[in-house]
Order: structure tokens, then C-alpha cells, then sequence
């Protein structure tokens, strides 16, 4: 067929030897599964892998108990009402307005980007694109590595998790080296150069632990590159993860990892 991709994770089959303008045209599909092996999952391919309905039953109580402020009643109906009310809390129509600016949605001219402390705008070939940053700074997480604890910044634009050359040096972590065409940036229209790869990055999250098999390490780094940057992979991890965080005043966007797109809303609580 025409699809080159694997059916059950999605990585491009032997990618550095398809052409370039084939590597550009399905770089950005849905559906990356990146740091997770799935050919052992078994089951239906179709089934769904990610989600809320996947949630244990405490894992949904303690989700609903946030988003509706109810924990209580069996597991359908409340898994309905957490529906329900993400779907009815969104704003209708192509725009949204945060501030005093307007954005389209259809053209995807606006993105929540975690890890920043101030929106930026990038122009690509086609469009400009508003990154746009949460309003109390940067999102954060404290996890630890080989003991140490650490905060984390999150990204659902990035990929790969990336993680600093000190953070590398600092901990001792194992890295091999890699050569690919298949890292852009922000964007989409300029190349990424990655040193490295991490071999296995574990860290706690908490008292669960987690390991990404493809975390990168950039060869030139920003100057904002403090500490792990934790992307895509980390989020799909996870069975579910959500993420609301208030843009201006009653502008929220609420991001689940990749499992639906971000959603703008209003009157959300800060997670």
C-alpha cells in the first residue's frame, strides 16, 4: 500500500532511505507513537490505546472530582459528564479570542506551548503560527533522576523529550549517537540537529517510574535549555493525561496529551 508507516506504532519503515519529499508529506500525521513499543500490546489494532475510558475506576473518580467537581456514581455516567462537560466548556465557531487578539482555529494559527515564559511567533513557509504561553509562566513538574529531584518543563509541541548535554554529563546517562532527517522544528520547515540519543531515560514521576526510549539531546541548545524538556513521548506514556492552564484572565487551553487536539475554553479550573 501506500502507507509506510508501521500499523501498530506509526514510525516511518527504514525512513532515512525514503525520499525527501515523502519524509516531508507525512512527517506531520496524527498518530506518532514514539518511546513506546506496541507490537507486544496484542489485542485489536483498532481498539483505542489512549483515553479516558481506559482510566481505572480511581483514576476516573480523582479525574471527574477535578473537571466536574464529582466523584460519586457509576462509571458510564460519570465518564459522560467528563465528556460532556470538556465538550460544552470549548468555544464554538473557527475563532478564539484571548485578550484582545483573535485567532483562527481552522487554520491552526494559535498553540499552547507549556514550556514558555513569553508567546512568540514563528512564520513558516505557508502561515505564522502564535505559540502562546500560559499566563503564570512556564508549566513544571517535579520528578527525579537517579534519586535527585528535578522540575521538568512540558511541551505537547515537542516529539521527543530533550534533555540537556549538563543533565547528561551531571547523571552519567548513557547516550548513542543517531543520524535522521526526521526532526523540524516548531514550525515544520527548518531541521533540528540531535546529537544524541538517551538509552532509556528513567525518572520518578512521583512514585511511578518511567522510561522513554527516544529522548534527544540537541547539538546546539538554547539558552533557555535549563532542565529536561519532557514532549510527546512522556504524555503518551500514560494512558490519559490532561493539562488545563489559564492563557489570560478567561482563556484556558486544555491539552490531553495528543489524544484529541488542544482545545481553547473558559472557565476552567487551573491544573
Amino acid at each position: 500500500g501506500t502507507d509506510k508507516r508501521c500499523p501498530i506504532c506509526r514510525r516511518l519503515l527504514c525512513g532515512d532511505l525514503l525520499d525527501q519529499d515523502y519524509n516531508q508529506r507525512y512527517r506531520s500525521l496524527v498518530g506518532f507513537r514514539f518511546g513506546i513499543d506496541r507490537h507486544e500490546a496484542g489485542g485489536n489494532l483498532s481498539d483505542p490505546i489512549r483515553g479516558p475510558r481506559l482510566l481505572s475506576d480511581e483514576q476516573l473518580q480523582f479525574e471527574c472530582k477535578v473537571v466536574i467537581g464529582k466523584s460519586e456514581g457509576r462509571r458510564e455516567e460519570l465518564l459522560e459528564e467528563l465528556l460532556r462537560s470538556m465538550s460544552a466548556s470549548s468555544y464554538s465557531g473557527s475563532e478564539v479570542t484571548i485578550g484582545n487578539k483573535t485567532y483562527s482555529l481552522n487554520e491552526k494559527s494559535i498553540q499552547m506551548e507549556l514550556s514558555a515564559s513569553a508567546t512568540i511567533r514563528l512564520s513558516g513557509e505557508d502561515k505564522a503560527v502564535v505559540f502562546h504561553a500560559p499566563k503564570w509562566g512556564p508549566v513544571v513538574v517535579p520528578i527525579q533522576v537517579k534519586g535527585v529531584p528535578i522540575l521538568a518543563s512540558l511541551s505537547p509541541n515537542s516529539i521527543f523529550t530533550v534533555v540537556p548535554k549538563a543533565v547528561v554529563k551531571s547523571f552519567g546517562l548513557k547516550t548513542k549517537p543517531i543520524t535522521s532527517s526526521q526532526f523540524v522544528d516548531l514550525v515544520g520547515d527548518k531541521c533540528v540537529d540531535v546529537a544524541e540519543v538517551v538509552d532509556e531515560f528513567r525518572f520518578f514521576l512521583e512514585d511511578v517510574e518511567i522510561c522513554l526510549n527516544n529522548a534527544v539531546v540537541l547539538k546546539t541548545e538554547s539558552s533557555c535549555m535549563r532542565s529536561v524538556q519532557l514532549g510527546v513521548d512522556f504524555f503518551e506514556s500514560a494512558l490519559w493525561t490532561r493539562c488545563s492552564v489559564r492563557l489570560d484572565d478567561d482563556s484556558f487551553a486544555v491539552s490531553d496529551g495528543g489524544y484529541t487536539t488542544t482545545m481553547f475554553m473558559k472557565d476552567q479550573p487551573d491544573e
